[in-house]
């Protein structure tokens, strides 16, 4: 069991199976450019259960071209962000900052630990930097965390994608052995070639 990180979207997508890959744009935010979403907010096989999501678009006026989700505090800690509805492997998403930049930390919790990645360099806002995560072994996610160390900024999301697991399935014996008897069996007849003669 373990997990692998990667940074390059493209290799990272290759590895599986992709669930869903989604933004944030379907939320309306083009009023105040901000919109708070409930508590336990279910979205593309993860709820967001940090009881302070927030939305963030284009009218809100920080550079943003895309809505993106953050948290609506701006104190270290910020974005807490999601629980696993299913079983998932791989876990990719763009991260930033918004009102400044700081350094990330994410936390991934899987059904078999734990694993901390601290200090990731994330940009701030549209220059977003791009983390995958894809586990090894017979573990799947159960939920994330991400939160930023310093003071007036907040972590936030885009493009958020999940692999499913695709178990293998086993042979069955009876197959197997079906498969045995039934495989015909060709003999090669090396008699010498007879010619006519002329």
């Amino acid at each position: 069991a373990g997990v692998t990180e990667f940074t390059d979207r493209g290799t990272f997508s290759s590895l599986g199976s992709i669930a869903y890959n989604y933004g944030f744009d379907n939320i309306d935010t083009s009023s105040t450019g901000f919109y708070s979403e409930p508590n336990n907010w279910a979205t593309n096989g993860i709820t967001y259960n940090t009881g302070s999501n927030l939305v963030i678009g284009p009218t809100a006026g920080l550079g943003l071209a895309n809505n993106v989700c953050s948290s609506n505090s701006t104190k270290p800690g910020g974005l807490a962000a999601g629980t696993f509805n299913g079983l998932y492997r791989m876990l990719g998403l763009d991260l930033g900052t918004v009102f400044g930049v700081s350094p990330v930390n994410i936390v991934l919790h899987t059904t078999q630990g734990s694993y901390s990645f601290a200090a990731q360099a994330a940009a701030q806002t549209e220059r977003l930097s791009f983390y995958g995560f894809a586990l090894t072994g017979g573990e799947t996610f159960t939920s994330f965390l991400i939160t930023d160390s310093t003071i007036n900024t907040a972590p936030l999301i885009y493009n958020v994608t999940v692999g499913a697991v695709s178990p293998v399935p086993e042979p069955r014996p009876v197959i197997l052995m079906l498969a045995g008897v039934a495989t015909p069996c060709f003999r090669l007849d090396r008699r010498p070639a007879t010619f006519a003669a002329s």
